[in-house]
């Protein structure tokens, strides 16, 4: 009777269902594993009795969270099965990177070469003394590490600890080859003349893959062991970001995507509280030693069953390497004439599998055409348009422009405006602006009757900043090259006055304390922390000495080179680029702002509504909608013309909007693109950015049966591959959400477009720390977002390149926005997702 290899039956079967969540996780479970839950009332029981109480999360295991939620409100199940893929494929990938280093030397040392026996005897001496924990712990504490894709950040992580640890493997091969050296057909080998090479070609290698296929599990197992104590620390795989907004769950870091290690990030403080959290520990901990001890027992019995002479599972293994064997391959070429078709079959599986891993093997089911996003792109971005800066002529051509494109479609459109000037006895007695009465037009000769609004965007051509140091040489600064001035003080001025500026910088962080009366402080911030128009320059108390005010300040914005249009405001604020910023950025310096005052906004700005009614549907009783949210003001360049990269977002929205209503398509569901002015520039703060009151509009269109939402955030420039995926937090519809987001992935995935699935929150780009929730956009967007069915950003999440030498037509990631534009038109035009199908 034949014994019967349990660790290989039971180590199979467990590895059998990590790869089914591997490969279909969807099946498991429906739910996302982004989503964060908001807080919530639950029946839970009280001294015996049912009560319906508000939970807050962590919430404890219940018919709807299977195994609890985590910090953040997402669903711990959940993230455990989509945690599978990436958390084995790291597992996986440390220990094939560890046995590729591992044979050459393994092999090479147990062949009795010294320096390698030297070499494999020093590493494996040294790595007993300093664990490879602490090593790589130091190594992965460095913030590149930190803000990484979580593929990227997989290549990364399996590459370092393969190099750290794979002396270990090297010598389980070293042993097996030394065993196989002993063996009398390697004398046989050598004496009929053979090479050294040739006999670990031909001999040796053949001999030590079994144990190398063994050890490949075993030490995959040791990966995730070692991937698990590096989480207790604080360290794992893909994306971190440190949660600032939201004071329920503020000052901690999180993951953004699903993977294990991450889940034991605070493990030591859940143990602390481990009868109040238990689902924490027990379920992540249960889960990796489940898949460590699958691997180890699999591993364990591959091990035997390569020992035994007669084992069925060794002969079709060798099998599979006869047929897969290129060495094989080779001798049936040069006898075609009787291998023809073995050759032909490999030829064909070979070639198939290439054309399947390189070539996109999705079919488009609409009739997205890039040439026409382009012709669009093209068109917007020219000096024809001034660059789109909201109340320009130009941006007015750009609105009727848009407006032709989209009636011609069958779209309805309806305007609201957003105004800029008032007359000055408007205003007299007020302490308001009054939003009512006729929108003026601002001609030349016009300004001194009015007044602007804080945040009014502005043209200004003209502007240069003199730099003297202390040997009195001088450097002069351009403006929309060099820095842009981002607020600008217009009360009293009218346009075409020159306007000349003196002061000291200083650093703000250090403080001023010399002689100079008219003082400028130089503040460096991130992205995140950027407030255009609060009150003051946002000068650490201290800063400037007392009764002295600052005349002009400089705001450094840590990794952001996006030129910024300017703005009215009650200080004189520029943001300095490349070489200015190094310079103001050390020590004191004499400087000069020279300036013309610009024109005056002609024209008040205007959100733009396009409906798509169908049969039935009326503007007072819409019903469910579907709403497209782009923005499509511009950034001012000096040319004359706008931001390319700016002008993405509208461009792709317009052949979007003739791609699904191509052939007399008809949906059951209003479709409304939102045209949203005010809202391009990334550095324009919350208070004064956006369409102004149009939020409570937002009200309006969701009393007939609520809304999706779905927002287009341009495709960018040649290098940015990634598409960014935002769930944002207003998921009425949890389901649908899903669904929508999965089948983008599906398609992105088919299409070989890399992708980055986040939630809530924008990152930005070198820092992914959450930005306070009314700091990320305007009043108007967000109130869209919060309160949708499903609510998800596409695009390019943060644009970088506006106005720099990068931004041009040449530049434009064609077969991005090609292959974006086919995925967002499929899926409407499907009806089956963002709720078009949904009665």
């Amino acid at each position: 009777m034949k014994k019967l290899n349990y660790p290989l039956m039971i180590g199979g079967l467990l590895f059998l269902i990590l790869m089914f969540a591997y490969v279909s996780p969807e099946t498991f479970t429906g739910k996302d594993p982004m989503f964060e839950e908001p807080h919530k009332n639950m029946e839970i029981m009280v001294e015996g009795e049912l009560k319906d109480v508000f939970t807050m999360h962590p919430i404890f295991p219940n018919q709807e969270n299977l195994m609890g939620t985590d910090d953040a409100g997402r669903d711990v199940y959940t993230r455990l099965v989509y945690g599978t893929r990436n958390t084995l494929k790291l597992g996986f990938m440390i220990a094939f990177f560890r046995l590729l280093l591992a044979l050459p030397m393994g092999i090479l040392s147990g062949m009795g070469k010294k320096f390698f026996q030297r070499l494999l005897l020093f590493l494996s001496t040294y790595f007993s003394a300093v664990p490879i924990l602490i090593l790589s712990y130091l190594i992965f504490r460095l913030n590149f590490f930190r803000s990484l894709q979580m593929d990227a950040s997989i290549l990364w992580f399996s590459g370092i600890l393969a190099l750290l640890g794979f002396s270990k493997a090297a010598v389980i091969i070293s042993d097996a080859v030394k065993r196989i050296m002993n063996e009398e057909f390697i004398e046989g080998q050598v004496a009929i003349g053979k090479t050294w090479p040739e006999i670990i070609r031909q001999n040796i290698f053949p001999h030590v893959m079994p144990v190398a296929i063994s050890t490949f599990f075993k030490e995959a197992a040791q990966g995730l062991f070692l991937i698990a104590q590096l989480a207790v620390l604080g360290i794992f795989v893909g994306t971190i970001r440190e949660v600032k907004a939201m004071a329920f769950r503020s000052g901690y870091e999180m993951s953004l995507e699903p993977e294990w290690g991450s889940m034991l990030m605070n493990l030591t403080k859940d143990m602390q509280r481990m009868e109040a959290q238990w689902w924490l520990v027990v379920f992540p901990v249960a889960v990796f030693s489940f898949a460590v001890l699958s691997l180890n027992l699999l591993g364990e019995g591959l091990r035997l069953e390569f020992m035994k002479r007669n084992s069925r599972f060794v002969s079709y293994m060798r099998k599979a390497y006869y047929v897969l064997s290129p060495k094989v391959l080779f001798l049936e070429m040069k006898q075609f004439k009787k291998y023809w078709k073995p050759v032909v079959i490999k030829f064909t599986v070979v070639a198939a599998a290439l054309l399947l891993f390189f070539l996109p093997r999705y079919q488009p089911l609409g009739d997205f055409q890039v040439e026409k996003a382009m012709a669009h792109l093209e068109e917007l971005s020219s000096e024809k348009y001034e660059g789109r800066v909201s109340g320009s002529e130009g941006h007015r051509l750009a609105g009727e422009y848009i407006k032709d494109q989209m009636t011609s479609l069958g779209f309805s459109i309806e305007e609201l405006p957003l105004r800029y000037a008032y007359k000055k006895q408007e205003l007299l007695g007020n302490t308001e602006y009054n939003y009512e009465g006729e929108e003026p037009v601002v001609l030349p000769g016009m300004e001194k009757d009015y007044v602007l609004t804080e945040g009014t965007p502005l043209i200004l051509k003209e502007a240069t900043v003199t730099v003297t140091d202390e040997k009195g040489q001088k450097e002069v600064y351009q403006v929309h090259e060099d820095f842009s001035i981002l607020s600008l003080p217009m009360e009293d001025r009218l346009p075409g006055e020159k306007v000349t500026v003196e002061g000291t910088t200083f650093i703000e962080e250090e403080g001023y304390e010399g002689e100079e009366k008219s003082l400028m402080p130089v503040v460096t911030s991130g992205l995140d922390e950027t407030v255009l128009f609060s009150y003051g320059f946002g000068v650490e108390g201290g800063a400037l000495p007392d009764g002295i005010e600052a005349v002009a300040a400089f705001q450094n914005v840590t990794g952001h080179e996006a030129r910024s249009n300017t703005y009215s405001g009650y200080q004189l604020k520029i943001m300095p680029l490349g070489e200015l910023s190094e310079t103001l950025s050390k020590g004191n310096h004499k400087v000069t702002i020279e300036y013309t005052i610009p024109s005056y906004a002609k024209y008040s700005g205007r959100t733009m509504e396009a409906w798509l009614l169908p049969e039935g549907r009326s503007m007072e009783e819409q019903g469910e909608i579907l709403i497209i949210g782009v923005p499509y003001d511009g950034v001012y360049q000096k040319s004359g013309g706008s931001s390319v990269e700016g002008t993405l977002p509208v461009a792709m929205a317009l052949e979007l909007a003739r791609a699904i209503t191509d052939g007399d398509r008809s949906y059951e569901k209003p479709i409304l693109f939102l045209f949203f002015d005010k809202e391009i520039d990334p550095l324009l703060s919350a208070y004064t950015k956006g369409s102004g009151n149009y939020y409570m509009r937002r009200t309006e269109l969701s009393a007939n049966g609520g809304y999706s939402y779905l927002e287009l955030m341009g495709t960018g420039l040649k290098g940015n591959k990634v598409v960014d995926l935002v769930a944002y937090f207003g998921q009425l519809d949890k389901e649908n959400s899903f669904r929508s987001i999965l089948q983008m992935e599906k398609i992105l995935k088919e299409e070989k477009v890399p992708y980055l699935r986040t939630q809530n929150l924008l990152p930005t780009e070198g820092a992914l720390q959450s930005r306070g929730v009314l700091d990320t956009t305007s009043p108007s967007i967000l109130e869209f977002r919060a309160n949708a069915h499903i609510a998800i950003g596409v695009g390019n999440a943060y644009r970088n390149a506006m106005g720099t030498k990068k931004d041009t037509l040449k530049n434009v990631n064609v077969k991005k926005m090609e292959r974006t534009g086919i995925m967002l038109t499929d899926l409407l035009i499907s009806k089956e997702y963002f709720r078009l199908g949904v009665e």
